[in-house]
């Protein structure tokens, strides 16, 4: 029994050794494709509109119920504008302006759904305090993300 435990450890070996000189040396990882900018202007046309939806979504709660309701529809916008500037990180523009402004907002985004997500979070808690404070962290993200579209 331990010869065939033997072989079998040493088959897995070969096997596994075979596989790392087939599968090459190990190299950095390739570049992002680059896509024309008409895909880019898509992508971002949608994240900004779901970006709008969030806020058109909670500014018309008038009534703390009402926004514990809307927060579905929220999170599905905010599901939409993360998966669009999900998207928009992986590649790169030909245009280096664009690419740089791509970069900024691709950068910018990631703070906007953390704290949108947690503004959320405290809507459904029904926590006036934290809704309070992270809204003005909503402000800041959105502004922030709002200057890295900006031309510079």
């Amino acid at each position: 029994m331990v010869g065939a435990r033997t072989w079998c450890c040493a088959a897995i070996v070969a096997m596994l050794a075979a596989f790392a000189v087939l599968a090459g040396p190990a190299s950095a990882s390739p570049k992002p494709p680059v896509v024309p900018g008409a895909t880019y202007m898509a992508d971002m046309t949608a994240a900004s509109r779901a970006l709008t939806r969030i806020g058109n979504v909670l500014n018309r709660a008038d009534t703390l119920e009402a926004l514990v309701a809307a927060v579905p529809r929220a999170r599905k916008a905010l599901t939409r504008f993360d998966r669009r500037m999900y998207a928009v990180s992986r590649y790169r523009v030909a245009d280096p302006a664009m690419n740089r402004q791509r970069a900024r907002l691709a950068a910018a985004a990631p703070p906007v759904t953390d704290v949108l997500t947690r503004y959320l979070d405290a809507v459904l808690l029904r926590n006036q305090q934290r809704m309070k404070t992270l809204s003005a962290a909503v402000t800041r993200r959105t502004a922030a993300f709002s200057a890295a579209g900006q031309a510079r």
